[in-house]
């Protein structure tokens, strides 16, 4: 946790099939953008532009080329970041995720006792 406190932003790489990354929820939690690769859930969590960027899994020029911005660029990091937080502190905070969880367990008991 020190170290993404640290760091400028934070870099997911990965090559499989993630639906949800813990790694981009706790980056953006504590105030990071997520440099992600287009790969799994990863999309998902991060707006390109606006919370991290995204680039194409393999597309090494591009990747580094998000890199050196936000390198280059650390006010457009920490806005970024600041965005990501206000992001995690309304999506992802525990009573939210609580009303949703329980949304699709409604939804599905509905749907399982009217037979479709």
């Amino acid at each position: 946790r020190e170290l993404v406190r640290r760091a400028l932003f934070t870099v997911v790489t990965s090559e499989w099939h993630d639906n949800s990354p813990l790694v981009i929820y706790e980056a953006l939690a504590l105030g990071k953008p997520v440099i992600g690769a287009k790969m799994g859930g990863i999309p998902e969590l991060i707006e390109d532009g606006v919370d991290g960027y995204i680039y194409e899994r393999g597309d090494v020029k591009t990747f580094v080329d998000r890199v050196q911005s936000l390198v280059d660029h650390r006010e457009l990091a920490i806005a970024m970041g600041n965005k990501g937080r206000l992001k995690a502190e309304k999506l992802y905070d525990f009573e939210h995720h609580y009303e949703q969880l329980m949304k699709l367990y409604d939804f599905t008991q509905k749907t399982y006792a009217s037979g479709k």
